[in-house]
């Protein structure tokens, strides 16, 4: 059953990434993360602000959209910027941020693997501060990156679903999170 959750929780958020939103920020300016008690697992707004995203996406989300799937013990902070096609409001650019109860290396081991089942590319390790061991992977759908980070027993993972964002961008957002989270 955990795994089930864990499956649910690499494609959520995913559905109708078309992305008419252009990345243009560059990553050289860092987000950084205040020093604060870490984010619990139910709270995956917290992770990210909107205007963190923003700032290295330049972008232009509002607050996200919490959502929770309590028998699958995942949390999701969805944001979403609208965009105007033939008269109706659809969803242009997402990203998504999810945390799961189920523990951490676990949820990081099995995401990962299903990562070229999931986005259609092989996942690769990378860096990122504050986190124990991370992973990016290009979602061919969206061409977009799609990380994963492991910080102590928590596991997190940032959709982004917005034409032009880079990994060097990931990798910020997900600092920035791994702050958060430990």
């Amino acid at each position: 059953m955990k795994h089930a959750g864990i499956a649910v929780l690499i494609v959520l958020g995913l559905v109708g990434c078309g992305g008419t939103t252009t990345a243009t920020s560059s990553p050289s300016e860092s987000v950084s993360a205040p020093v604060a008690s870490p984010v619990a697992n139910d709270d995956p707004c917290g992770v990210l602000s909107a205007d963190e995203i923003n700032a290295v996406l330049g972008t232009t989300f509002d607050a996200g959209e919490s959502s929770e799937d309590s028998a699958r013990d995942i949390a999701n902070c969805t944001y979403t910027a609208m965009v105007d096609v033939a008269g109706n409001q659809v969803p242009g650019s997402i990203v998504d941020v999810g945390l799961t109860n189920v523990p951490g290396a676990e949820a990081f081991d099995t995401n990962k693997d299903l990562a070229l089942s999931y986005f259609g590319n092989e996942p690769e390790d990378v860096q990122v501060e504050g986190a124990s061991k991370a992973y990016v992977v290009n979602n061919a759908e969206t061409d977009s990156p799609v990380i994963g980070i492991l910080v102590g027993d928590r596991y997190a993972l940032i959709q982004i679903g917005v034409e032009g964002a880079t990994v060097e961008q990931a990798q910020q957002l997900a600092q920035t999170a791994a702050a958060r989270l430990g």
